[in-house]
């Protein structure tokens, strides 16, 4: 089973994904793009019914993951992308190309350079 790291950019480093040691770098705006995915991805998540999918903490002022829950459906439209201002004046073709990537990297396929 192939391991997928991310790594986050810092002064030093760029950001990229590996996958069996071969690297995908990204650009500014697909960096910007991942990071509205998850937060995007973990407000449905929180929207959710918190009995299912959160449990409380022992000390009752936080939920943790239900690690017997294990459909997790998360919808996301691309118009929460325009009003995050992600993406400009509906145009999701960036998006679109950079969705299709992270799921090749998702699944282990070679991103293909042009």
């Amino acid at each position: 089973m192939n391991t997928h790291m991310f790594n986050i950019p810092s002064v030093l480093s760029h950001s990229y994904f590996t996958l069996g040691g071969e690297t995908t770098h990204l650009l500014e705006k697909e960096i910007n793009y991942f990071y509205s995915l998850l937060y995007l991805f973990r407000n449905s998540l929180l929207n959710q019914s918190t009995s299912t999918v959160f449990l409380k903490s022992e000390n009752q002022k936080n939920y943790n993951l239900n690690l017997e829950f294990k459909n997790f459906e998360i919808k996301v439209e691309l118009l929460q992308f325009n009003e995050l201002g992600i993406v400009n004046n509906y145009s999701y073709t960036d998006l679109k190309v950079f969705l299709e990537v992270l799921q090749q990297i998702v699944w282990g396929v070679k991103r293909n350079e042009s």
